[in-house]
C-alpha cells in the first residue's frame, strides 16, 4: 500500500458513512478499539481501492470491536440505538437500519471478552457461541482509510481478512448458501497480486519457489503475509484446517467449494480441481516460509 492513506470520502453511502461515525462515536465513549471486517470490507479494498469486482457486493457493515466484558458491549449497543438511526434485531449482534430496509450492522466483539479460546458465549443463555480467532490478528494488521472528513476508520487488510474467513469457513461451511466464505478465499488467492502492495518479483526467492507460476506466486505471498500477522495460538488453529483439506485431495469440501461454491455432489478431477488444489497448497506452503 502507498504510504498516503486510501481516501474513499467521494465514493462510500453517505448512509455508511453516518453509520460508522456512530459506532466511532459509541466506542470512543467507553475506549473500545474497532475495525470494519467481513464483506463491506473485502468491498472496499478490492473494488473501492484496487478497482476488482467482487461479484457479491453487500450492504451490511461487520464491526469487530475490542472489548473487556458485556457490559462495554451493551453500552456501545446502547449508544449506538440512541443516536436514532438503528434498531433492534432479534439477534443480539445485528442492528437493522430504521429507513434504509436491507442495511444492518453486526456488532462482534473479540480480544479479552473472547478468552483463550477466542470464543464468545452470547448472553443470557450462553448457549450460541461464536468463534472469533483470528480477529486480533487482523486488528493488528489492519489498513487505515479514509472514510469521510475527519474520519479515519481501520479496515481489515487482505491478509487478515484471509485468516478470518478461512475461520468463518469453517464454522459455515455446511450452512446456505454453502460457499460463500469460499468464495471470498478464492478471490483472495486468485487476486492477491494486486492488493498485496509489492510485486511478486520483488519478494526474494518467491518466483524461484513456484518456477516463475505468478498465480502460484501469489497465493504463496498471501500465505507469507499471513503466517507474518498470526499470532501462534491462531497457527495451531489454522494448520490442522488446511493439512485437513490439503490430505483430503479429491474429497476435500473446501476445494470443491472454491470451484463451485456448493458443498454438494461429487468433486470433478480436471484441471481446474487441480490448480485450486495446487494455490491452496502453495498458500499452505507460504505459512511456513
Amino acid at each position: 500500500m502507498s504510504a498516503t492513506l486510501p481516501d474513499l470520502t467521494d465514493r462510500l453511502e453517505p448512509v455508511h458513512q453516518q453509520a460508522l461515525r456512530t459506532v466511532a462515536r459509541a466506542a470512543a465513549a467507553v475506549g473500545a478499539d474497532w475495525f470494519l471486517t467481513g464483506a463491506m470490507a473485502r468491498d472496499w479494498v478490492f473494488t473501492l481501492i484496487h478497482g476488482i469486482d467482487t461479484q457479491r457486493a453487500t450492504r451490511d457493515a461487520d464491526i469487530g470491536i475490542a472489548l473487556a466484558d458485556w457490559d462495554e458491549y451493551q453500552q456501545i449497543r446502547t449508544l449506538i440505538i440512541a443516536e436514532g438511526d438503528f434498531q433492534p434485531d432479534r439477534s443480539q449482534q445485528r442492528l437493522n437500519h430504521r429507513r434504509l430496509r436491507g442495511f444492518h450492522l453486526d456488532l462482534v466483539p473479540f480480544g479479552q471478552l473472547g478468552g483463550d479460546k477466542a470464543e464468545i458465549a452470547w448472553p443470557p443463555k450462553q448457549d450460541v457461541v461464536m468463534n472469533v480467532i483470528g480477529f486480533e490478528d487482523a486488528f493488528r494488521s489492519a489498513l487505515t482509510v479514509i472514510a469521510d472528513i475527519d474520519l479515519a476508520v481501520k479496515v481489515a487488510s487482505p491478509a487478515g481478512l484471509m485468516v478470518m474467513k478461512l475461520f468463518a469457513w469453517q464454522d459455515r461451511k455446511y450452512l446456505s448458501p454453502a460457499g460463500k466464505d469460499a468464495h471470498d478465499i478464492r478471490l483472495l488467492m486468485t487476486h492477491y497480486e494486486k492488493v498485496a502492495g509489492r510485486s511478486l518479483y520483488d519478494v526474494a526467492g518467491l518466483m524461484d519457489s513456484v518456477d516463475y507460476d505468478a498465480d502460484m506466486a501469489a497465493a504463496r505471498l498471501l500465505g507469507r503475509d499471513v503466517g507474518g500477522i498470526i499470532q501462534s495460538h491462531t497457527r495451531d488453529a489454522l494448520l490442522p484446517l488446511l493439512d485437513r483439506e490439503l490430505a483430503a485431495d479429491v474429497g476435500s469440501l473446501l476445494i470443491g467449494q472454491l470451484l463451485r461454491g456448493t458443498a454438494m455432489g461429487n468433486i470433478p478431477v480436471e484441471p481446474d480441481y487441480r490448480k485450486m488444489f495446487s494455490l491452496l497448497a502453495n498458500f499452505r506452503a507460504g505459512l511456513d516460509e
